[in-house]
């Protein structure tokens, strides 16, 4: 109860100096609480408070919308006398009692995005292949795997291979369905090595795959009663000179080919 006002008009605290009989009244008004509430997915206004008897008050539910998730209102659930429980929004109740309400919210489907980096790798979703991006409208909190094949082919003398999902997680791995999301599976890219020589001799390394852009030394070591002559390289980042050892950087598939020449 409120203080409104004294029968003669005083302030709430005041002196009288009464020269007949009367009677001084001080006169109240009746609040009740309302108390606001929500689910997850949204807001509610007004704020809990009190409300003066009688009030009609208009009560407002906002879903939660961005771009990680999306909600729809559903309904209210009022309790107490003058309360609203059905699924208009906005909408009115009148306070004739303290009142709680309850918005509740539902949460829409979110969407999931596939993809591989680089672009036009395969993967797999739901054991289900694909080679282009693919979006996914996905119920919240339903579960789904994610896969990818290492390495993969990229023409000749090239390759990819996985090294990581966006999110983390193995090559083949489940996730769960919560936001607007996008995996990656991330590939790095390797080239192949080819080293060859004549008569005469050995190189190193190996023939094999390296990665983009690393930087490999080559060697001839000529046999007994040879002597290196020379390398001929072909591919971006070959060489082809008489260094020996020599450098070449990875920047596409390489063949390098050492020459020997009898003493």
């Amino acid at each position: 109860y409120v203080w409104t006002k004294w029968s003669d008009n005083g302030t709430i605290s005041h002196n009288i100096a009464p020269t007949t009989n009367k009677t001084y009244t001080a006169n109240f008004t009746t609040q009740y609480y309302l108390t606001m509430s929500h689910g997850t997915g949204g807001t509610v206004s007004p704020s809990s408070g009190w409300k003066n008897s009688g009030a009609a008050i208009s009560i407002t539910a906002t879903p939660t919308n961005n771009s990680s998730v999306n909600y729809n209102f559903s309904r209210w659930t009022g309790t107490g006398t003058g309360s609203y429980s059905g699924t208009n929004n906005p909408t009115s109740i009148a306070m004739s009692g303290p009142i709680t309400e309850n918005a509740s919210f539902t949460q829409n489907n979110v969407q999931v995005t596939v993809q591989t980096n680089p672009i036009g790798l395969s993967f797999s979703v739901d054991g289900t292949s694909y080679t282009s991006a693919q979006t996914f409208s996905w119920q919240p909190g339903s579960s789904h795997t994610i896969a990818t094949t290492s390495p993969q082919d990229g023409g000749t003398g090239v390759r990819y291979v996985w090294t990581s999902w966006s999110g983390g997680g193995a090559i083949s791995h489940s996730v769960a369905a919560s936001t607007n999301k996008t995996y990656t599976a991330n590939f790095g890219t390797q080239y192949y090595l080819t080293m060859s020589h004549n008569t005469g001799g050995t190189v190193t390394p190996a023939s094999g795959w390296k990665a983009s852009g690393a930087t490999i030394s080559i060697s001839a070591t000529p046999s007994s009663l040879y002597h290196f002559t020379n390398w001929t390289g072909t591919g971006t980042g070959s060489y082809s000179g008489t260094n020996n050892p020599a450098s070449i950087a990875m920047g596409g598939p390489i063949t390098e080919t050492a020459t020997f020449t009898h003493n």
